[in-house]
């Protein structure tokens, strides 16, 4: 299974989204430092999930790492975030 699917699969499981996007930018970074070279490194990640109301920006952060935390730092290289909740959409 390819790492953006595995984010996909973690993030569904623990945030219930109602809506997810996970987009691999791996391809952006070839060559740059700190890129393994894989394919499956830098990704982002757009989220909405009522879990996310009545939290800051750094606490959705935190809990999406929290999640992620197995695949930090091997394989995932760099992660961007952009977390919402459904009343932010509107």
């Amino acid at each position: 299974m390819t790492i953006d699917k595995i984010i996909e699969e973690l993030l569904t499981k623990e945030f219930s989204p109602t809506s997810l996007t996970v987009r691999n930018d791996s391809h952006l970074h070839q060559g740059h430092a700190g890129s393994p070279g894989t394919g499956e490194s830098h990704f982002t990640v757009t989220i909405v999930s009522n879990v996310f109301e009545n939290k800051s920006r750094v606490q959705r952060h935190q809990m999406i790492y929290s999640c992620l935390q197995e695949l930090m730092n091997n394989p995932i290289h760099a992660l961007a975030i952009h977390a919402s909740s459904p009343k932010e959409q509107k």
